[in-house]
């Protein structure tokens, strides 16, 4: 199995475990090129809902319109192909996140210059579906789902909110902020 982990540095001979999301230092990776290929740019949960189909293509979804463009066009990244280090399965709540506690030693670099061709090659190929933004209520209804979780789930509502997600979804910001006020109990 190849262990993939993607970044904006070039030249990486090792990956250092670091602390992210989950507060833990690990090495972070997937097994699947093609969503690794997704992290090949500053982007979060905010940007895209990401997932894996029943055909095991990855799935992308914009969370607002033209966020492909945005978030891939011109973007350059590295491809690392990293030895196991003693990879883990379910550490995190994504199934298709693997993690190492350890330093891992890198197998090969292909480094890339423009990360939406690449991506754009991925959907010609199969390997991934691209939802864009659609207006319509079903698909904001989805959207809405998935922004209203990530921001309690991940306590963005009481830290400082980025202007990006502010600008994207301030009315949502707004509303939850309202509802957890207090104003609405008796």
């Amino acid at each position: 199995m190849k262990i993939y982990h993607v970044s904006k540095t070039t030249d990486l001979k090792f990956i250092e475990p670091r602390i992210s999301t989950h507060s833990k230092p690990w090495v972070y990776a997937i097994n699947n090129l093609t969503t690794a290929l997704i992290f090949g740019a500053q982007k979060d949960d905010f940007d895209f809902i990401l997932g894996i189909n029943k055909k095991g293509q990855t799935v992308l979804e914009e969370t607002y319109p033209n966020a492909f463009e945005i978030i891939y066009k011109e973007k350059a990244c590295s491809i690392y192909e990293l030895e196991n280090s003693g990879f883990c399965e379910d550490k995190t709540s994504w199934k298709a996140e693997i993690v190492s506690e350890n330093k891992t030693k890198v197998i090969r670099e292909t480094k890339i210059n423009d990360l939406k061709s690449v991506l754009e090659n991925e959907i010609k190929k199969g390997n991934l579906v691209l939802n864009k933004f659609e207006n319509t209520k079903e698909y904001k209804t989805k959207v809405s789902k998935h922004i209203t979780d990530r921001l309690i789930r991940f306590n963005i509502l009481d830290k400082e909110i980025r202007p990006s997600i502010q600008e994207h979804f301030g009315e949502i910001i707004k509303q939850l902020q309202k509802i957890r006020s207090g104003d609405y109990l008796t």
